[in-house]
């Protein structure tokens, strides 16, 4: 085989296992992007400073029980998320719960804290059965926004239950 030939074949080689990396990294779920100077964050990790729900005025804490948001949304197959939004105060302690309309989804979640951070809650390998939940204690008062995901890929209802709890 002269060089040329065997040139050709090894190119070939490298565009495949190029187009086959690629591929896999755009079927993979991505996390939301970080903020600048904010370190990395684990799956699950709470981060010093995080945010606490409110009331839906925004008044104070909400009563232990009381629903910040209750409300079916729908995530997009192949990658896509959606998006509710809270009131929660310093100190507060929420229970989210995730549940989807399909079994073999796997809802999870980013919750993006007042001051911008990001934490996963719920983190996707808690997720089973099309269901997943957390309970936190926030730790900043304002405005929250949890964007849900499916890391099934499947896309889908599910249903979005955050409540104040004791």
């Amino acid at each position: 085989m002269n060089h040329t030939k065997l040139l050709q074949r090894l190119v070939a080689v490298l565009v495949l296992v190029f187009l086959t990396a690629c591929t896999i990294y755009a079927v993979t779920p991505q996390p939301p992007p970080m903020q600048p100077g904010q370190p990395p964050q684990q799956p699950g990790q709470s981060q010093p400073g995080a945010p606490g729900p409110t009331g839906g005025n925004g008044a104070g804490p909400a009563p232990s029980g009381s629903a910040l948001v209750d409300q079916a949304v729908t995530v997009p197959g192949g990658g896509g998320n959606a998006e509710v939004s809270f009131n929660g105060t310093n100190g507060q302690r929420i229970q989210i719960d995730l549940t989807a309309s399909n079994a073999d989804m796997q809802p999870y979640g980013s919750l993006q804290y007042p001051d911008g951070t990001s934490v996963y809650n719920p983190p996707i390998n808690t997720a089973a059965n099309g269901a997943n939940k957390a309970e936190i204690t926030l730790n900043q008062s304002g405005g929250y926004t949890l964007t849900v995901f499916d890391g099934s890929n499947q896309g889908g209802t599910v249903s979005v239950k955050i409540a104040a709890s004791q």
